[in-house]
């Protein structure tokens, strides 16, 4: 008895001689070879022919008859002549064992009438067994995890590894794959197995500290007991996985705190934040990456603004500096690791309102004239949980001169009385200050003006002024009753928003030739009028203003004036001598 494994060549499987008496000898073969094999749907192609050899003689008749297997009968009553040829082909799909193996049995029928030949043979009569070549059909493995068939699961998760196996015959050898390493998770496996990954989690988590997941294969070996000894069947099988990281967030504690020793002394709590002076620092403690991870960044969230944070061993810290915000406020504090997750809790900062102390003042001399004064400061300033306290202070100079005076102590919204000058004007300064800064407030006080003065001196009156002049009425500095005189006086009028000043000039006696007088005005602007009194009107090519006639109407007796930034000049006429004094009246502006 042979075996016989059919390949892609044509291989003789069976066959069987003939001798008739006529000394014909003929040898009938079975031969077969296969096709490309379907692995998917586990069967083979198998192709037949029956042929036929002389040995001798020759052999025709009629009434023939052939069949073989995987062909078509082939029959008819024509004269047959037997030579060296096929006589049948044919083939058929031949489906093999769940275990890829398959087995088969091929036979032919040669029949002639004319000759009395009637037979059948087939490789079982031949001895021989005819194997086809094993379809691999190892199992291919697959992972169930909740709530669907995925490759996806959490690394500490259990997980079911199904078989899928083509035979209730083969058993399983199933690794779990890490870096190098192939983790035994059963042998003689049948259908399927489940196997908590808590097992191998820490040595994968040491292998991505940086990442959020792992991949890798679970790999299956198939086989089969033959006599008590394992037959694989094909090579192994793999299936991918996707290990997820979970439940690894940073842990940490958290608190905040003023550093600033100064704000501190004034709440006595370093956990109360002044806005724009108290240090805020937020820090962490008890820090703790998990699974294998590494921390990296520190940072918190206030008011829509990130700041960054430093990591040192177990714990950080993160300077904020001031806050410039006038009520509480929560910050986020977020924590991550190597892998991108993070952490994040809320902390509600208690901050304190501040800003800069400020005021009202009312300063004011007695009836607008007296030297005492009142002073009223009305503070505003920040509480701080009624921890705040406010200063005020003032101090004073004359105008005039460079030094101040030692602060005076004045009381919130409490009337003082300052003893100042009223021949001067004065620099007041008023300093409001509590436990953190202080604003300083400048005033000008006037010197002392009543709303009526007489003055016995100069036998003038003033009206809110201090009259300059004698003889004279004056309303805020301006001469109102329109008297001349050789003093400068404004005249209460104005012209391109400057005031107009009236002098009387003493010219005295005009004899022949001309004579000029220093007119003694500074900045001498414009001359708007000038008339004369006592002298005739004269006129020539310079600079001359019309001033009265006197008794002497004759054209040849006339007399003009001429000004300069310094003095009057009388032009006079040619044979007229006055021996009389006179004088010019000038009014005009100042150019500063």
């Amino acid at each position: 008895m042979a075996n016989i494994t059919l390949n892609g060549n044509w291989q003789n499987v069976a066959s069987h001689q003939i001798s008739l008496s006529s000394g014909f000898k003929c040898t009938f073969y079975i031969d077969a070879y296969i096709g490309s094999q379907d692995t998917s749907n586990n069967k083979t192609p198998v192709y037949t022919r029956l042929t036929s050899v002389v040995n001798s003689g020759s052999c025709a008749g009629s009434g023939f008859k052939f069949e073989l297997t995987g062909a078509a009968a082939y029959e008819g009553g024509s004269v047959w002549t037997f030579e060296n040829e096929t006589i049948l082909s044919g083939g058929f799909w031949q489906n093999h064992n769940d275990d890829g193996t398959a087995e088969i049995g091929l036979s032919a029928h040669v029949y002639n009438k004319y000759h009395g030949i009637d037979f059948w043979f087939s490789t079982s009569g031949s001895g021989n067994r005819i194997f086809l070549p094993t379809i691999p059909r190892a199992s291919q493995p697959s992972i169930n995890t909740w709530p669907q068939n995925t490759p996806n699961f959490n690394l500490e998760d259990e997980i079911t590894i199904h078989m899928n196996r083509k035979s209730s015959d083969f058993l399983h050898e199933v690794y779990f794959i890490y870096n190098n390493v192939e983790y035994l998770v059963g042998d003689g496996i049948r259908d399927n197995v489940t196997f908590d990954t808590s097992l191998i989690a820490d040595n994968i988590y040491e292998l991505i500290p940086n990442e959020k997941y792992y991949e890798n294969n679970i790999k299956v070996r198939t086989y089969k007991l033959v006599n008590g000894s394992k037959s694989y069947i094909s090579s192994a099988k793999t299936c991918a996985y996707k290990a997820n990281v979970v439940n690894a967030n940073p842990t940490f504690n958290h608190a905040y705190q003023d550093i600033n020793p100064t704000t501190v002394a004034i709440t006595g709590d370093n956990t109360k934040i002044i806005r724009n002076n108290s240090h805020l620092q937020i820090y962490v403690t008890n820090t703790d990456s998990k699974k294998g991870s590494s921390l990296s960044s520190l940072k918190a969230i206030i008011d829509g603004v990130e700041y960054e944070g430093s990591l040192r061993g177990t714990g950080g810290s993160i300077e904020t500096g001031t806050l410039n915000l006038s009520s509480d406020t929560t910050a986020e504090v977020i924590l991550t690791d190597s892998r991108g997750f993070s952490t994040t809790h809320s902390v509600t900062i208690n901050i304190l309102d501040w800003v800069i102390p400020n005021g009202i003042i009312i300063l004011a001399r007695h009836d607008n004239f007296y030297s005492q004064t009142d002073i009223t400061v009305d503070a505003n300033y920040s509480s701080l949980d009624s921890l705040n306290q406010i200063s005020i202070k003032v101090r004073y100079k004359k105008t005039s001169e460079q030094s101040y005076s030692n602060y005076v102590i004045l009381s919130d919204n409490i009337t003082s009385v300052l003893t100042l000058d009223n021949d001067y004007s004065w620099d007041i300064q008023v300093l409001i200050e509590d436990l953190i800064g202080s604003m300083t407030y400048n005033l000008t006080l006037a010197r002392g003006i009543p709303l009526v003065f007489y003055s016995k001196n100069k036998s003038s009156v003033g009206v809110n002024c201090f009259p300059k002049y004698s003889n004279s009425l004056e309303v805020n500095g301006v001469d109102i009753s329109n008297t001349y005189s050789t003093d400068e006086r404004p005249i209460g009028t104005w012209i391109d928003g400057k005031i107009i000043y009236r002098k009387v000039i003493s010219i005295g006696a005009v004899d022949s030739g001309n004579i000029s007088v220093d007119h003694d005005i500074t900045n001498l602007g414009t001359v708007i009028n000038i008339y004369g009194m006592g002298i005739n009107t004269y006129n020539n090519n310079t600079t001359q203003y019309p001033i009265p006639k006197v008794s002497n109407s004759s054209a040849d007796n006339q007399m003009g004036v001429q000004v300069s930034s310094s003095q009057i000049t009388i032009l006079k006429g040619n044979t007229t001598t006055f021996n009389e004094d006179s004088f010019v009246v000038i009014e005009y502006t100042k150019s500063n």
